[in-house]
């Protein structure tokens, strides 16, 4: 094996896990496995008799987009209405929002991607800069 991983304890671990926890891992958590891993996954998917929509979200963390898949998936989100305010009257967008709280001697800070209309979007921005500088 290429990789040096051990396959039998690597399908061992997974049959050990609940349906849930293998589900968990299968729609969340397999971005990053190594080819082995996923097949391994899938089989066990298959073995337990899940619903193979399971083994899409294996696919889908696993997949390379190409920059023409990207673009199509952008303007189909892009013509959503606004998940904040429901508008439809301008093409969503997105940003990133960064948010610092700092205690003294403790810092915590967050990131997250929003997507909405540029009212929106603004009023997300500010109101992570508000909780920055106060």
């Amino acid at each position: 094996m290429s990789t040096g991983m051990d396959i039998k304890f690597v399908q061992e671990t997974y049959q050990r896990m609940s349906d849930d926890e293998l589900t968990r891992i299968a729609t969340q958590d397999a971005s990053g496995l190594t080819p082995e891993a996923i097949a391994i996954v899938k089989a066990e998917i298959n073995r337990r008799g899940l619903s193979q929509n399971i083994t899409k979200g294996v696919e889908a963390q696993n997949k390379t987009y190409t920059p023409d898949e990207i673009n199509k998936y952008c303007d189909i989100i892009s013509k959503l209405s606004c998940p904040y305010c429901g508008s439809m009257t301008e093409k969503l967008n997105a940003t990133m929002t960064g948010e610092v709280v700092s205690v003294i001697i403790f810092s915590n800070y967050h990131t997250s991607i929003k997507i909405g209309c540029p009212p929106c979007l603004d009023k997300a921005n500010n109101k992570a800069l508000i909780r920055v500088c106060f």
